[in-house]
């Protein structure tokens, strides 16, 4: 589904499965006004975020989120509503009534400007993605909640071949967690991450 210009609908892999990306903060001009409004619950979110920048990108993560999932499920924008069930996966409220699992199962990940949009037809579905951030220890945060095959992988590869697969290893464990629905609650050692070559 072209949605617009600034959002790019991704190749995936599986069959059911559809993913899209953007810039939270680019090129949307004239596109905000035809997306959907956010709810009164999203605005009080965003009025208590520290920022204008903040601000905006939540609305605009709530507004592409319901604008997108209304064309997935043939809904109106402003039926939907976004829940989370007991093991923290969201879920679609469609005028009071959860959406049936069957129709779709999504997941967004935001890291600053960077979004992402999953949205599955066949099980349950993580978004995770992560930008390099070179004020964090990524030897240490892996030593904490990456298993020893991992670490011994890691330690393996050349220094900037450690950081982005280092980056790669830890958007799957988080998509994995989200999945399943324990997000960060999960002991991310037990979740075995095969060695990733490029």
């Amino acid at each position: 589904m072209n949605v617009h210009a600034s959002i790019r609908d991704l190749p995936a892999e599986l069959t059911g499965t559809h993913l899209w990306d953007c810039n939270l903060d680019e090129g949307f001009g004239k596109f905000d006004a035809s997306i959907a409004a956010a709810t009164h619950v999203e605005q009080r979110v965003a009025a208590a975020l520290g920022s204008d920048l903040l601000r905006d990108r939540h609305l605009r993560d709530c507004r592409l989120r319901r604008h997108i999932l209304s064309h997935c499920l043939g809904l109106a924008p402003k039926d939907l509503n976004f829940i989370h069930d007991p093991k923290g996966r969201a879920r679609v409220l469609a005028d009071g009534v959860t959406v049936p699992g069957q129709l779709a199962k999504f997941s967004v990940a935001t890291t600053g400007p960077a979004w992402l949009l999953g949205v599955s037809f066949d099980g349950e579905i993580g978004a995770a993605l992560e930008l390099d951030d070179a004020t964090f220890d990524a030897t240490k945060v892996a030593q904490e909640f990456f298993n020893a095959e991992e670490n011994q992988w890691l330690a393996s590869l050349l220094p900037l071949q450690q950081r982005a697969m280092f980056l790669r290893c830890w958007a799957l464990k988080e998509a994995y967690a989200k999945a399943v629905g324990l997000n960060l609650k999960l002991d991310l050692r037990e979740v075995h991450v095969a060695a990733l070559e490029d």
